[in-house]
């Protein structure tokens, strides 16, 4: 799957609401961390790791 397919898969889990709560993201955190594994794996954010 590419980044923007979990991506996807995560805002169709929140669905159309006009806030994402803690409860929401407790709830899709193992599919929050594979997407920062994702990111991470790709190299997506190793220029802004320098910066932080």
């Amino acid at each position: 799957m590419q980044i923007r397919d979990y991506m996807t898969k995560l805002f169709d889990a929140f669905g159309d609401v006009e806030e994402v709560t803690r409860e929401m993201l407790l709830e899709q955190a193992e599919l929050i961390h594979t997407i920062s594994d994702k990111c991470q794996s790709t190299g997506l954010f190793l220029d802004s790791q320098v910066r932080f």
